[in-house]
Parts: C-alpha cells; structure tokens; sequence
C-alpha cells in the first residue's frame, strides 16, 4: 500500500501537461528466516484450584439465584422499604440495602414494620457520597451536602434467601440432568472452572509466546514510515496518541509478519464453515445462549450473517485472522519448549491485573 509523497504536487501543470511524474513512499518488508525449535522457551501457569474456590463458586450461584421474601424483623444484609425525610430533603419512597451501611449498623437491626428511625446520614454513610447519591438519588455534589438528622419510616423488610442445592438448581446451572447430586455438582464446577482458567492461562501463555518470537527474530522496521503510514489511515489521530501507541503498533506488525512467514511452510487454511461457526459462538454467547433448537437456528442464521457482513466484511476478516492466529499459534506450542508453573488461583488473579496493566 505505497503512500503518494504529494511534495512536488504544487509544481505539476494540470491543465498543460501531457506526462507526470509521481512520487510514493514505501515500506518494504526486510528479509528475515524464523526457525521455530525447542530452544525457544515460555512458562504456562498451571492453576491449583482447592476446595475453597469451589465453595466461593457454590455461594455465589446460589445467591445469584436467591429468591426475596418478605420478613417481619430486619438484620444485616436486608433491604428496608420506607420513606426518607430530612433537613432540606424532601420526603421520597426509597429502598436501603443495608450492606452498604459503613457505620452504627446495629440501628439497623431489629427494625419491624412501622418503626421509626432517626440517624445522620452523613455518619452512617461514612460520609460516601456515591452511596449517599444513590440512596437518595442526587446527584453526588447535592449528596455531599445533605446534613443533620434524617428520619426513615419503615414499610417493610425484604430478605434475599440463598437458593437451595436441589437439582432445580443444578439443572439450571448446567442442564437439564447434566448432574444428578452435590457431589457430581462440585466436580462438574471444578471441571468448568479448570477448563476457563486453562483457557485464560493459555491466553496469557500464548501473549508471551507472541513476545518471545518478536524478540528473538527481531528485525528493523522504519519508524518514521510506520508513523506516516498510520496517519495517512487515520486522519484524526493526534501526536499524542502516535507517541503512545507506535510501540504497540510495530510490535503487533512484527508478529503479523512472523506470523505468515510461519504459515509460509506450514500452509495453515481456515474454511469458511469455522468462520461462522465462531461468529456463531460470538453471539450466542452475547445473547446469552447455551443450545441451539433447530427453529431458534433458523432464525440465528441471518443474525450471523449479518454480523459477518457488517463493516464492509471487515467482522468476517476479523473473526479469520482471529482463527488462523490460534492455529499458527497451535502449531509453534508443539514445537516450542512449554514449562508449567503451578499456582494458586489467588496468584493467577494477581498475574493478570499486572499484564493487563502494561
């Protein structure tokens, strides 16, 4: 994709000329040979999952699927219907969860329908405007300036109650009859959430993967017509945004060149069938679908289509290189030397703030 250099364009006789003589700038991809062998090394991080982590897990379905119920007397973690007066407040209906009470939460316990309770709002709220904003619903400078003692009529108490452990739970969660006790519920939970960390730890492997080739066949590209090249594609981008992203940009070209010089010999295809098929999963996952009945299918097709076709087929582009990378990738893990590291999920959470940080 040559870029027209326009310098002597003011001296060109449009009218009278009968030859031109244009001039183009062009960057010419410098030779290179990447040899993909067992001396090239990266560590994959082999997550440990303990019981704990299982049991983290079965709380937080069970309080996704928690039913409310009514109650006559409140505790911790309830929500309390009412209506909220004060100093330069004007009466409103509001509903206060009482976790995100910072101080004096006893006030808040024992309270029955009809009650009346006087606090400083400022207090209890330990002064955070965010949650005073939100309880009141002003906005975080008027919150800020509430004062003094507020009164809260109580018209009832509502109380989230976990869901049980039965096999309406566990066909929810995975199906109908996929599981059929807690105990081939705890194995199937630690199955899936081994399979999601290994995809994440594959991620994060195949990232360093990525850098390790860059930096081994390393090669020089010319930076001031990478910067020319990406101005002439963007036209509203700033200097700043250059300075902070021509890094990125080169190193993310390098790969891609790296990349199809792998595929030279290795002669990697991606039919057109696994295109849809994972602009399928794409949206399915997105509309939050796990099966596929025939008529819903029927239906779906165009969707992807669709989807496929947007951005001039810029989607459907997407989703190959996104494919044909994973493949190439596939076929560098088996040659490449691959360590694993064990590690606690603990850790593992702690490893990918910090990358997803650089």
């Amino acid at each position: 994709r040559p870029l027209p250099n326009f310098a002597d364009a003011d001296q060109i006789d449009w009218d009278n000329q009968k030859e031109f003589e244009f001039s183009y700038d062009v960057g010419l991809i410098p030779e290179f040979k990447v040899d993909v062998n067992s001396k090239i090394k990266v560590e994959k991080l082999a997550i440990k999952l303990d019981s704990k982590v299982i049991d983290e897990t079965i709380d937080n379905i069970v309080n996704q699927n928690a039913t409310s119920q009514q109650v006559e007397e409140s505790k911790e973690g309830d929500f309390i219907a009412g209506k909220l007066s004060g100093e330069g407040f004007e009466e409103k209906d509001i509903l206060l969860p009482t976790n995100q009470i910072a101080k004096e939460k006893k006030k808040f316990v024992g309270l029955k329908s009809g009650d009346n309770l006087e606090f400083d709002i400022q207090k209890v709220f330990d002064k955070d405007a965010s949650k005073i904003g939100y309880l009141t619903g002003l906005k975080a400078e008027e919150a800020e300036a509430l004062k003094g003692k507020f009164s809260f009529a109580i018209d009832s108490i509502t109380r989230s109650v976990p869901a049980e452990l039965n096999q309406e739970l566990f066909d929810k969660t995975f199906g109908p009859e996929a599981v059929k006790d807690e105990k081939e519920f705890r194995s199937k939970l630690e199955e899936t959430i081994s399979q999601n960390y290994d995809r994440e730890s594959t991620n994060l492997m195949r990232r360093d993967l990525i850098d390790e080739l860059v930096n081994k066949f390393d090669f020089k590209l010319s930076r001031e017509f990478v910067e020319k090249f990406i101005r002439a594609n963007n036209e509203n981008i700033t200097d700043e945004q250059i300075e902070s992203s021509l890094d990125d940009y080169i190193h993310d070209l390098k790969w891609s060149l790296i990349r199809n010089e792998i595929n030279q010999d290795e002669k990697i295809e991606v039919p057109a069938e696994e295109v849809v098929s994972a602009a399928r999963a794409r949206l399915m996952a997105q509309f939050n679908l796990s099966t596929m009945t025939p008529e819903l299918e029927e239906r779906f097709a165009p969707i992807v289509d669709n989807y496929l076709r947007e951005n001039n087929g810029q989607n459907y582009m997407n989703e190959y290189e996104n494919l044909l990378t994973g493949k190439i990738l596939e076929q560098v893990e088996g040659k490449v030397t691959i360590k694993e590291k064990k590690i606690s999920v603990e850790d593992f959470n702690k490893q990918v703030e910090k990358r997803n940080k650089k």
